[in-house]
């Protein structure tokens, strides 16, 4: 299996925004509002200037299939969520 995490850049906030709107993926979330292009580039704004959360896109091979995040990370203790 050829898994690998990269960096989420503001190249891939369209495709996340997408996918995020998606029924199949709205459902699981906290809410299930639609995301505007607009709140979409404000989300990543601030997760950008956070140190606190890192998120990463998830690829199969070429293949974009998912977006991963650890948050809560406290480098003094080492330890994140």
């Amino acid at each position: 299996m050829d898994l690998s995490l990269h960096v989420l850049t503001a190249n891939d906030l369209e495709m996340v925004r997408k996918w995020r709107n998606s029924p199949e993926v709205s459902k699981y979330m906290y809410t299930d509002n639609t995301i505007s292009a607009a709140q979409q580039i404000a989300w990543f704004e601030r997760i950008r200037k956070d140190s606190s959360k890192k998120y990463w896109l998830i690829r199969y091979g070429e293949r974009p299939i998912g977006l991963v995040n650890i948050a809560h990370i406290d480098t003094l203790n080492l330890s994140c969520n």
